[in-house]
C-alpha cells in the first residue's frame, strides 16, 4: 500500500459516523497526533480554525483545517530550488548532515542522479567523507560508478574536513560544477562529532567563503518526535538550509515534518520515497496535505488500496 494511500485509507476510517464540528475536530486532532504532529501544534492549529471556521458543511470545515496545515509550509517556502544553485555557484557545495541511519549516502547518489537528469552536461563530484561507518566509503563508490561520476575517497580514520577539503579543490581546478558532500552520520548529544562538521564548514570556506551553498538535513520521516530534536540541535551548529525526508514510501507517518517545518521556518526540499536512483521526488505541501486531509466527498469514491 502506497504512503499516500494508507494515510487515505486509515483518515476514511476514522471520520466514519461524524456529523458536528466537534466530532470532527476531536477525530481530526486525534489523527494528527497519530501521524506524530507535535501536541502542542495540534491543539494551536484547532483553536485557530475554531476561531476561523463557522461552516457546518463538512467540505468547508475540513478545508479550513488544510488551510491551517498547508500556511505551516507556505511561511517556510524555498527561495530557490537547490538542484538551480548550479548555474549561479560553480562549483556548488551540497554538504549532507543527519543522525545514523537516515540515509544520507543514498540520498547523496539520488540528488546527483537528479542534478544530472535537470543539467545533462553537468557532472557533479561525490565526496565521501564518511570515515567513521564501516561501509560509507564503499557504499558511495558503487553509487559513483553506477551514476557514471567521479568521486573521493579517503581512509577510515581520516579527518572528515580534509576529505572535504581535498574534494572542493579538486572540484575548482578541474571545472567541476557541484559538489556533493556525504558526512558521517552523527548522534546530535555528541558534541565532539558535531564540532566536526562544524570544522567541515570552517574548512571549506578556506576555498570559497560562500560554501557550502546548500546544507541539507537529512530526516528519518519514521523518526517521530525525536526528529524535531534533531533538527534543533543541527541548526545550533550549521546553517541548514532544508529538509530531505527519507523512507516515504509506505509504511511513514511523516507527520512530524509539520512540526519541524512549523519550530525552524526549514523547508522540506525533497522527499525519497525509495532506493533507486529516481526515488528523489520533489516535496509538493499541496500533494501532502491534500492527503493527509482529503476532503470529504472523496472518502467514498476513493478506491480502497490493498494491503
Amino acid at each position: 500500500m502506497g504512503f499516500w494511500q494508507r494515510l487515505f485509507h486509515r483518515l476514511r476510517k476514522t471520520f466514519t459516523g461524524t456529523n458536528s464540528n466537534a466530532d470532527w475536530a476531536e477525530r481530526i486532532e486525534e489523527w494528527l497526533i497519530s501521524t506524530d504532529v507535535p501536541l502542542d501544534l495540534v491543539e494551536t492549529l484547532a483553536q485557530q480554525v475554531e476561531k476561523q471556521c463557522r461552516s457546518t458543511s463538512p467540505d468547508e470545515y475540513i478545508a479550513c483545517w488544510r488551510a491551517q496545515l498547508l500556511a505551516i509550509f507556505q511561511n517556510a517556502q524555498p527561495t530557490q530550488d537547490p538542484a538551480t544553485l548550479i548555474e549561479r555557484y560553480k562549483p556548488t557545495v551540497y554538504l549532507f548532515v543527519g543522525v545514523n541511519g537516515t540515509g544520507k549516502t543514498t540520498s547523496v547518489a539520488r540528488f546527483a542522479h537528479l542534478l544530472q537528469t535537470r543539467y545533462p552536461d553537468s557532472r557533479p563530484l561525490l565526496v565521501a567523507a564518511d570515515t567513521f561507518r564501516a561501509g560509507a566509503q564503499e557504499q558511495l563508490a558503487i553509487w559513483a560508478n553506477r551514476l557514471n561520476l567521479p568521486i573521493i575517497q579517503g581512509q577510515y580514520g581520516q579527518d572528515p574536513a580534509a576529505i572535504a577539503y581535498q574534494g572542493l579543490h579538486k572540484a575548482q581546478t578541474q571545472n567541476l560544477d557541484a559538489v556533493l558532500i556525504d558526512t558521517a552520520g552523527r548522534l546530535h548529544t555528541r558534541q565532539p562529532l558535531m564540532d566536526q562538521l562544524a570544522k567541515i564548514v570552517r574548512v571549506l570556506k578556506k576555498l570559497d567563503e560562500s560554501a557550502p551553498h546548500i546544507t541539507f538535513l537529512v530526516i528519518d520521516a519514521t523518526t517521530g518526535q525525536n526528529g524535531i530534536r534533531q533538527a534543533e540541535v543541527f541548526s545550533q551548529y550549521l546553517p541548514i538550509s532544508g529538509i530531505i525526508a527519507t523512507k516515504m514510501d509506505g509504511t511513514t507517518r511523516g507527520g512530524i515534518l509539520l512540526g519541524i517545518v512549523h519550530q525552524f521556518r526549514l523547508p522540506v526540499f525533497y522527499v525519497g520515497t525509495g532506493e533507486r536512483a529516481t526515488d528523489l521526488m520533489p516535496f509538493s505541501p499541496e500533494e501532502y496535505i491534500q492527503a493527509l486531509l482529503p476532503a470529504p466527498h472523496q472518502w467514498e469514491t476513493q478506491p480502497t488500496a490493498q494491503p
